[in-house]
């Protein structure tokens, strides 16, 4: 997998040294110069563009959560309000009712003192 162009780092080092190597043949590494490039064939830039995508795609969700969040805030509220609606409904009788006793007892507590 390739996310970007590679990015390297070169280094040339002139190296002195007297050890030999011993086996079938001597190997020997005096006056030599040792030449190496280290690459990372786009793992970086990779990287970078997977840690990118994963970062869309967590905002993407948790997005998608706090929407669900708020739906079911709103079907509570509707809800809650449903039950209040209803209840003072209830109540709006019962409103009439107390008015209609209190009358009552207006009414008898008038013929009570008239009849004094």
């Amino acid at each position: 997998m390739s996310g970007g162009g590679s990015s390297s780092s070169s280094q040339a080092t002139n190296q002195t040294d007297n050890r030999r190597v011993i086996g079938q043949s001597g190997v020997s590494a005096e006056n030599s110069t040792v030449n190496y490039t280290m690459t990372d064939d786009g793992a970086i830039a990779g990287a970078l563009a997977l840690a990118a995508s994963t970062v869309q795609a967590n905002s993407a969700a948790t997005k998608a959560t706090q929407t669900q969040a708020l739906d079911s805030l709103n079907q509570t509220t509707s809800a809650v309000q449903a039950a209040y609606a209803s209840s003072r409904g209830a109540g709006a009788m019962t409103e009439y009712v107390l008015i209609g006793a209190l009358a009552l007892s207006g009414i008898i507590a008038y013929a009570a003192i008239s009849k004094k």
